[in-house]
């Protein structure tokens, strides 16, 4: 499944539970994830079992792409010297574990492709590319699997007095969890729950 299949025109369902299909046969795969206990996906682990390496680098005085709003540079992936995720030195750990899964995400759903390329992940400016936000949704499903995201509310009842319960706690709670930064705990559980409204409509049709 790449790139080739998925078209804006195609109905965000489908999207969405392919790209679950995707994700989750790549964790049970590559981390045999759902096979254990943990919460946190190692990310780090999933892009080395995919042949991708990770560096630092420092992004200061980097040639970027003209007509953006450039505030800060994320990290970009470069296969003209077989394929490698560059982080900004600058950016903190949760960031880069995100910035980690989007490149991962572009580079599986570029599948066979054979020609180089150079892909900058620029939170900061308006997205052009339609693959752009398959890549954002692939990574939320990649970093936050929705039976996990299942597990932890039920978690987060047990271990949180109800006086202190709210959405902001609980985002925080999955976030930290999960090892993602806030801003992308917050779009990419949206994405997740977006996900579970097609997962039961399915489970619905089924019986």
């Amino acid at each position: 499944m790449n790139f080739s299949d998925f078209t804006s025109s195609l109905p965000i369902k489908n999207i969405y539970l392919d790209l679950h299909e995707m994700a989750t046969a790549i964790l049970d795969e590559k981390l045999h994830y759902f096979s254990q206990e943990q919460f946190s996906v190692d990310i780090y682990k999933l892009a080395a079992a995919c042949e991708i390496k990770v560096y630092d680098k420092d992004m200061t005085n980097m040639n970027l792409p003209e007509n953006d709003f450039l505030v800060e540079v994320f990290g970009y992936l470069n296969t003209y010297y077989g394929q490698a995720i560059y982080l900004n030195r600058k950016t903190r750990n949760l960031t880069r574990r995100y910035t980690v899964a989007y490149h991962l995400a572009y580079c599986l759903l570029n599948g066979s492709n054979v020609q180089n390329y150079i892909h900058y992940l620029i939170p900061s400016s308006f997205p052009v590319d339609f693959n752009e936000q398959l890549c954002h949704i692939l990574a939320a499903f990649l970093l936050m699997p929705v039976k996990t995201v299942d597990r932890l509310m039920i978690r987060y009842k047990e271990r949180v007095f109800s006086s202190q319960m709210s959405f902001n706690s609980w985002l925080d709670y999955l976030g930290n969890t999960m090892g993602i930064p806030a801003y992308y705990t917050a779009t990419a559980f949206e994405r997740v729950r977006t996900l579970h409204v097609f997962l039961n409509e399915e489970h619905a049709e089924s019986l």
